[in-house]
């Protein structure tokens, strides 16, 4: 599979929504908002994923965490509607909270295109975090099914990470530096950027 299109992310929400419903045993479904709201307020010591994101579509997210999962990661995506948007949601507190949110990451994906708007955080996450791990790489989600990744201006400089088979024909993430240069995402999180041998 190449680039996270809309229509398979939200399919994957609509999976994790009737999950949701089926394991309260309601009879009314929560919204996806309501979900990524609980999941970010119980965080655990540890992620393989820091989703930066801008708040927007919640049924996007959940289906981007649902993918994740799904690939075996553990991801944690911060859902905080007050603290967006604007620079008044910036104050040392709110960004110390940050810090100790992303320091339980061991990487950081950021999620381009699609229905996401901008952020006043997430140059700032990106910029901490690879100050921090250095694991840094842009999660493109489009509109429609392609191979062909390309973005402007600073983000150009991160690798960006596709959904393809491996040769066992299972799914499974692939960091790219570039259409033709690509490692398993498992090798990129456990080896140091500078000793990374790319495939091609």
């Amino acid at each position: 599979m190449p680039i996270l299109t809309e229509q398979d992310v939200r399919e994957r929400a609509r999976r994790a929504l009737r999950s949701d419903q089926v394991q309260r045993k309601a009879c009314l479904p929560r919204d996806s908002r309501e979900i990524l709201r609980d999941l970010a307020g119980a965080p655990k010591t540890q992620y393989d994923i820091f989703v930066c994101h801008s708040t927007g579509d919640a049924d996007l997210l959940l289906g981007i965490r649902g993918v994740l999962e799904d690939l075996g990661y553990t991801p944690y995506i911060d859902w905080d509607e007050e603290a967006e948007p604007g620079p008044a949601a910036v104050t040392p507190e709110s960004a110390e909270r940050r810090r100790a949110q992303l320091q339980t990451a061991r990487s950081l994906l950021y999620v381009a295109g699609g229905a996401f708007r901008p952020s006043c955080w997430l140059p700032w996450e990106l910029g901490y975090f690879e100050g921090l791990r250095e694991k840094v790489a842009i999660l493109p989600v489009k509109d429609y099914v392609t191979d062909a990744f390309d973005v402007g201006g600073y983000l150009s400089i991160y690798p960006y990470c596709l959904r393809e088979q491996n040769q066992s024909g299972q799914d499974t993430l692939w960091v790219h530096k570039d259409s033709v240069h690509y490692v398993a995402f498992d090798h990129w999180l456990g080896t140091r950027n500078a000793q990374l041998a790319w495939r091609k």
